[in-house]
């Protein structure tokens, strides 16, 4: 199978139910094909295509943290 048909499928899901994944082609966000069945893809895209990979010294360590202040919060009775 040729990329192009790989990712619609993808996109779709075996039963035909949008998974909505970041299409590795941009040309997917048009595709009439998968718009009919996954008709979020451009509201999608308009909310993904000017953003910015987070990059900051010492992120991963920050959000490590945040993820066990979450996790704390979380497990209280």
């Amino acid at each position: 199978m040729s990329a192009m048909p790989c990712l619609r499928q993808l996109s779709l899901g075996s039963d035909g139910v949008p998974a909505y994944l970041l299409p590795a082609e941009a040309s997917l966000y048009s595709k009439p094909d998968l718009l009919r069945s996954a008709h979020l893809y451009p509201a999608l895209k308009s909310i993904i295509e000017n953003s910015v990979v987070p990059s900051e010294l010492g992120l991963n360590e920050e959000l490590r943290n945040l993820g066990r202040v979450v996790d704390d919060e979380l497990s209280k009775p």
